[in-house]
């Protein structure tokens, strides 16, 4: 038997009858790194990458006697999964503290905190509050100190404001620990669901440079002025230099051949983008190998001088997210682009020889007719 600090568990989303998602521990990976930064025992059971039951969970989950135990649901798709791993917990011991974090607790806190089986739930990011509550939960006590964190005390719920989204320096985050995880599966795995996540060449990694997104469009949950996932007034970035540390510490660690970047805000600054993308260039000069894309590039942010770097760079496809044809659709979504400009640049893109130009459309926005 094994007592460790805190165990991640990542929940399999073949559960409940939905489609597989390979699952590239990115968060859990960062947030592994800092609480061994900060000398905590930390392990994982990975039911999604295992393909592991409920059984298979909770016997796992029995061996490793954890003090604590941690999910991460970064959609409302798989909640039902999330929620499972949290009864399987209760079940061995009703005594083990259970956190919850990601996307879904973060924009629908009160709904996932129904279940009485989760005790905490952090919203937004958790490199400064899940270090933070560890301590706390080791402690027993001083919960009221940690923003952005529902808790259960004397028979109700607390909710403590958030203050803030979240670490202003992400220079100064490690890079994600993944030496729990078996890679060699995770990073030769596509996807058919969408052409984001289907690949040239394999291994594939993942990172993101940047937080945030500086725009209001209706239609996204990152739209609000304080939002718990994601950050419109600053757009914080990570430098040229500790992005492309990242890149060379997996091709070195993992062999990774090709990349994918999740950021909304990739391309911003433009001289930071140009910065890390002359030192993939300049690795590529040198024999690297590595081709890179990204999921989810926004057309205000293109000029040709971008386009030349990103192909000289290895960027294979341009995945844009244009979401209409209409130009009142247009301005009803607040997208604060032309479609103009967009005609422009997906030429200037076809004229670079990109081999993938995609885009994402929004069909029956409200408002729109036939």
């Amino acid at each position: 038997m094994i007592s460790t600090d805190l165990t991640w568990i990542i929940p399999n989303t073949r559960w409940f009858g939905k489609r597989y998602w390979n699952h590239i521990p990115y968060v859990e990976g960062i947030l592994t790194a800092v609480l061994r930064r900060d000398n905590f025992s930390v392990n994982v059971i990975d039911a999604n990458g295992d393909d592991l039951s409920e059984d298979d969970v909770s016997s796992r989950l029995s061996d490793l006697a954890p003090n604590i135990v941690a999910v991460s649901c970064m959609s409302v798709e798989y909640m039902k999964s999330s929620h499972a791993c949290f009864e399987i917990t209760k079940n061995i011991s009703d005594q083990i503290p259970t956190i919850i974090g990601g996307v879904y607790p973060s924009i629908s806190p009160d709904a996932a905190f129904k279940d009485e089986n989760i005790d905490f739930l952090v919203v937004g990011e958790g490199e400064e509050r899940l270090p933070n509550l560890v301590r706390a939960i080791k402690a027993d006590g001083g919960y009221h100190k940690i923003d952005g964190l529902m808790y259960r005390e004397n028979g109700g719920v607390v909710n403590n404001p958030q203050n803030s989204i979240g670490i202003e320096d992400l220079d100064s985050l490690p890079y994600p620990d993944y030496s729990d995880y078996d890679m060699k599966s995770l990073m030769n795995w596509g996807a058919k669901y969408t052409q984001n996540f289907q690949f040239k060449q394999f291994p594939v990694g993942m990172t993101m440079t940047s937080r945030g997104c500086p725009y209001r469009c209706t239609y996204c949950a990152a739209g609000k002025d304080l939002n718990p996932i994601n950050d419109r007034k600053n757009v914080r970035t990570r430098s040229p230099e500790n992005i492309l540390g990242e890149i060379d510490f997996l091709r070195q660690e993992y062999g990774m051949r090709e990349l994918i970047m999740v950021d909304d805000s990739l391309l911003l600054p433009s001289d930071r983008a140009i910065g890390f993308m002359k030192g993939m260039a300049e690795r590529r000069k040198n024999g690297s190998d590595l081709v890179w894309k990204s999921n989810n590039l926004d057309i205000r942010h293109i000029n040709e001088e971008i386009l030349d770097w990103m192909k000289e760079s290895g960027c294979y496809q341009l995945s844009f997210s244009l979401e209409s044809g209409s130009k009142n659709t247009l301005k009803r979504m607040k997208r604060g682009y032309s479609m103009k400009k967009g005609v422009e640049m997906m030429k200037a893109m076809r004229a670079r020889g990109f081999e993938e130009i995609c885009s994402n459309f929004i069909v029956g926005f409200p408002g729109d007719t036939w």
